[in-house]
């Protein structure tokens, strides 16, 4: 069965085309483009003028590359960045008009499923609970979930690009700079202090976004570049991670563009992504650091291929 997904983000939006089969997921074309729906801040609540321009201009390409697949279905979705925008039902409008797709959007409950479903797919996990997470532009979706059960979920809007707006930090980041964000978060996210209590997940799982730029970053530190390539999951040892860390809130926009596996459209916004997760890391006393390959694409098109079964 063969499936597109497009999911617009705040930052970016991903296209996927791929072979869907229960056992398998065959990945035929995939990319991405930023879109960056906060670039000109949310006046008023709005997604401004140049971001939708910003929008169409992408979705019509992704229309083009579609057509040239056989594809049976496509589903094209918003996440936070629509999802709280004022204006959102211009925005479907002028979306359907300009390329003929329905843009739903999609809750935070919803994009916590799909990215649980995603993971599922990629990761062993087994019956103790694991603690994922999913860091997003405009939201961050954090989860304690087993393989067959989850205990909590909740998507906070604390994506990265509305905590550039609000911090706008010092390149590189202060010592200031990153208490200020642990105190806010700190104080928005109180409820999880709680929850770590309750749970106990030694283990994160990550994906997506960041994450991806996260992992690039080590599989070059450690030489397993042709290995990993196509590895549905691996573990970031603890030792790499504090490296990286280190390395991306203290080096500067120049210097962190030179970091092997480092992507140019994250740049900006991988400080503050790696200060809200290690901030998670201590929080949960985390142990172990899982990246996982499957998010919430593969989560789509799981949903999307049994409403295609069952009809």
């Amino acid at each position: 069965m063969r499936l597109a997904s497009i999911d617009l983000g705040t930052n970016t939006c991903n296209l996927s085309i791929a072979d869907w089969s229960p056992h398998k997921l065959d990945v035929l074309h995939a990319e991405k483009q930023p879109i960056k729906l906060g670039a000109e801040g949310f006046s008023n609540g709005n997604v401004s003028e140049p971001a939708i321009q910003r929008v169409l201009t992408v979705l019509s390409k992704y229309r083009e590359t579609i057509s040239k697949y056989n594809v049976e279905n496509t589903q094209v979705f918003a996440t936070s960045g629509v999802r709280n925008a004022k204006n959102q039902q211009e925005i479907i409008s002028r979306v359907k008009t300009i390329t003929g797709y329905q843009l739903n959007i999609i809750s935070g409950e919803q994009e916590a499923e799909f990215i649980y479903r995603g993971v599922r797919q990629a990761v062993p996990m087994d019956e103790k609970p694991y603690l994922l997470l999913d860091i997003g532009g405009g939201s961050n979706e954090i989860q304690i979930a087993s393989m067959g059960k989850v205990y909590y979920r909740k998507s906070f809007d604390l994506g990265i690009a509305r905590l550039l707006l609000k911090f706008q930090p010092s390149d590189p980041l202060t010592e200031q700079n990153i208490k200020d964000i642990h105190d806010y978060l700190s104080v928005e996210m109180k409820e999880l202090i709680s929850i770590a209590e309750k749970y106990q997940p030694k283990v994160l799982i990550g994906s997506s976004g960041s994450f991806d730029t996260f992992a690039s970053i080590y599989i070059h530190k450690a030489g397993l570049v042709g290995t990993y390539k196509h590895a549905e999951w691996y573990e970031i040892p603890r030792e790499y991670w504090l490296e990286i860390y280190q390395e991306l809130t203290q080096k500067s926009r120049e210097k962190r563009l030179k970091i092997p596996g480092m992507e140019a459209m994250r740049v900006e916004m991988i400080p503050l992504a790696s200060v809200f997760t290690e901030f998670l890391i201590n929080l949960f006393r985390i142990k172990v650091m899982i990246r996982s390959a499957y998010a919430l694409k593969e989560g789509v098109f799981q949903s999307m291929a049994r409403n295609l079964l069952d009809r």
